[in-house]
């Protein structure tokens, strides 16, 4: 008879989430709550990980060998399979701070215009928050043989590239179309392999396990160092570069939530006690989706949300959530293998940027620059933030409204704060990757602007020590080099 090993492998990753985690668990009127356990404390939810995990893994080896590893439910005459990757929930060490709430609009992507009543919040963890994570996975006990350990093992290296800060981490929470939710490793990440047929490495899992369940990690700094393997997830471009405001420019991109209900910049408490200065991914996000829509019409590319579609359906169909998301293929929408389709051969821009019917290729993390230090709650401004005066004019007659003059603080070039940002881009195509690449340098340029509309300021990429703009890795990352070269 022969004999057949089991082994179990554990996981350690100690990861940060240099932007912040919302790990959403519902909504409360129009506040989206973040996840909580038992305690009242912020936790990430395993199956979110072990979603966010599998999901990157289908897209880069396919469905089939997907479902050799993560499992799969009934599917015709097939029995269901669990999953070898088992993922407990995970407390969140936020270092004694508190939860931020960010506020945010929703836009009608047909009009451009934001919807009546569609101010909502979203509670987020800070910047810098920290979470122990370990992973454990099983070995396939169907088939057990030598290759299934390496394919174990390279498994293992395999996620662990994915959290690399080479890869520019892995998104999770759901909220990365608003810049957060971004997690990498913020120190080696080790591994246990642990044969239950010995008796003495049995019982060395059984204690780890106990352990760990008490949030004692120091049993997993002494397991061996994983490394990542090489080339993991080619299929994403990844583009960092740092933008700062020119000589003579402000900006001011308001959070809406002043005590005088006075527009003033986003300011956050990151879990190290420190303030910073915040540039939402979302904007950044939305200014770019403007830009390369107009680069596709530009290149006879067609535009599926269009104001043009919108008016057309809005006069003769029914009017529900599920037909305006769809009206440029209102025929499909209950064939969504073939939706998928359409949308990433015919339908470029809505592939890249996401609709309601599949989320989108591009996510751009939130900006962080330290507050100055004579930056406090008391006395507000100091010389990076500066007050700005202003009177509203009346759209009919052109002049200033009557008792409608009203101030707003910006961000100046005054101490040279500093926003690096990390974009990455799920399996561009030569194309979406030119037309962003060509938006970053319409924004270097000062062509772009961001920010409200009594501050649409100019911002500009600091050049690095190395003398580059930028840094690209990734599929088709040439594109950007090219078209940042120096002259």
């Amino acid at each position: 008879m022969t004999e057949t090993k089991s082994k179990v492998y554990g996981l350690y990753l100690p990861l940060t989430f240099p932007e912040g985690l919302s790990a959403g668990s519902g909504s409360l009127y129009n506040l989206l709550k973040i996840a909580r356990d038992g305690t009242n404390k912020p936790v990430l939810r395993g199956t979110a990980l072990a979603g966010a995990i599998r999901h990157a893994y289908c897209k880069r080896f396919g469905k089939e060998q997907t479902n050799e590893i993560f499992g799969f439910a009934t599917e015709k005459k097939r029995v269901p399979q669990a999953s070898r990757l088992k993922v407990p929930d995970t407390p969140l060490d936020l270092n004694q701070q508190d939860v931020n709430v960010r506020t945010h609009h929703m836009r009608c992507r047909h009009t451009g215009t934001v919807q009546d009543g569609c101010l909502f919040s979203v509670e987020a963890c800070p910047p810098n928050t920290h979470a122990d994570m370990v992973l454990w996975l099983e070995d396939d006990l169907l088939n057990p043989s030598t290759d299934s350990e390496i394919k174990s093992s390279l498994l293992l290296q395999w996620i662990v590239a994915l959290f690399s800060e080479q890869f520019g981490g892995l998104s999770l929470g759901g909220n990365a179309a608003r810049g957060v939710g971004r997690a990498v490793l913020r120190d080696k990440a080790r591994w246990l392999e642990c044969d239950l047929s010995d008796i003495d490495k049995h019982g060395e899992y059984l204690d780890a396990r106990k352990k760990i369940t008490q949030r004692q990690f120091d049993v997993c700094r002494e397991w061996p160092v994983c490394e990542p393997v090489e080339n993991a997830d080619s299929e994403t471009l990844t583009v960092q570069f740092t933008l700062t405001i020119p000589r003579g420019q402000d900006i001011l991109i308001a959070d809406g939530r002043g005590l005088d209900h006075t527009m003033e910049p986003q300011r956050v408490t990151g879990s190290d006690g420190k303030r910073y200065w915040r540039l939402p991914g979302s904007s950044l996000r939305g200014m770019f989706r403007n830009w390369v829509l107009r680069l596709a019409a530009r290149d006879g590319r067609k535009i599926a949300d269009s104001q043009e579609n919108y008016k057309l359906f809005s006069a003769k169909d029914e009017y529900n959530g599920d037909s305006l998301a769809w009206i440029f293929m209102k025929n499909l929408k209950n064939n969504k293998s073939k939706l998928r389709e359409i949308v990433r051969e015919e339908h470029p821009v809505e592939d890249l940027f996401g609709t309601a019917f599949q989320k989108g290729k591009l996510h751009i993390a939130d900006a962080y620059a330290e507050i100055s230090k004579e930056w406090n709650e008391e006395n507000p401004y100091c010389e990076t933030e500066q007050v700005r005066m202003h009177v509203k004019v009346d759209p009919i007659t052109g002049g200033a409204s009557n008792t409608a003059l009203f101030d707003n603080t910006v961000l100046t070039s005054a101490g040279n704060p500093q926003f690096p940002v990390v974009m990455q881009v799920s399996n561009p195509t030569e194309e979406q990757a030119r037309w962003l690449a060509v938006t970053l340098k319409a924004l270097h340029m000062g062509i772009l602007r961001i920010g409200s509309s009594k501050s649409a300021g100019i911002v500009t990429i600091q050049k690095q020590e190395s003398g580059k703009l930028l840094n690209a890795s990734g599929k088709n990352s040439e594109i950007f080099t090219t078209i940042f070269e120096e002259e």
